[in-house]
């Protein structure tokens, strides 16, 4: 299976002698008849395995879940988002890349230009927005400390540093940046924050709020 996925396509195709070196390479030996029997097992499974003959009969995997050009709108998403950091983005790129042959990985790689000052280098996000989708599931209040950035980069906490204690509701997307939407008791309005300026998001085992507003 592994094989087929990274090693072949219809430009890139494989002879039962070719899949049997394959397989040595990874400690397995494998018999010509069981290899037969294997890819119709494969395709039963519902691989969509080619043949074709030229002097030898040769395989390949001919359609994917996800189309190549379709792994790259989602790279390019990656890419040109503003809030993930670049290293994270080249972690998912890599995962992306793993859903395709090693021949199209390549192009993925080839990452779309984006400007330098928009992608943002704070992982937290990643936590906030988990944290965000779980408290909603389980219908519960969350705290998180916010912030703004002085003309240093450096984080300006609001409230001294206290934590503000919402009922969330839904994550907007909205020029490259998630916001919370969600309803402040305090002040009994519904108010919106920007994900990646959040801190220290944590659930409140308390009910949500505001569900009528």
């Amino acid at each position: 299976k592994e094989i087929f996925e990274r090693k072949t396509d219809e430009e890139h195709q494989l002879t039962i002698s070719e899949i049997i070196e394959e397989l040595k390479k990874s400690g397995i030996n494998a018999e010509r008849k069981s290899l037969y029997r294997d890819i119709e097992l494969l395709k039963e499974y519902g691989m969509d395995i080619c043949s074709q003959r030229s002097k030898h009969y040769s395989y390949y995997l001919g359609e994917r879940e996800f189309e190549t050009v379709e792994l790259k709108l989602l790279s390019d998403a990656v890419s040109a988002s503003k809030f993930i950091p670049k290293r994270q983005s080249s972690r998912i790129i890599k995962k992306l890349g793993m859903l395709t042959n090693e021949y199209n990985e390549d192009r993925l790689n080839r990452q779309l230009y984006t400007e330098k000052s928009t992608k943002e280098e704070t992982s937290s996000i990643y936590y906030n927005i988990d944290a965000i989708y779980n408290a909603i599931d389980d219908d519960c209040k969350i705290s998180f400390k916010y912030f703004d950035y002085n003309e240093k980069k450096q984080r300006i906490f609001r409230r001294n540093s206290e934590c503000y204690i919402v009922s969330p509701w839904a994550l907007v997307w909205n020029d490259g940046m998630y916001y919370l939407v969600c309803y402040d008791n305090d002040e009994e309005i519904i108010r919106h924050f920007r994900v990646d300026k959040m801190d220290s998001t944590s659930p409140v085992p308390e009910k949500r709020d505001g569900k009528r507003a």
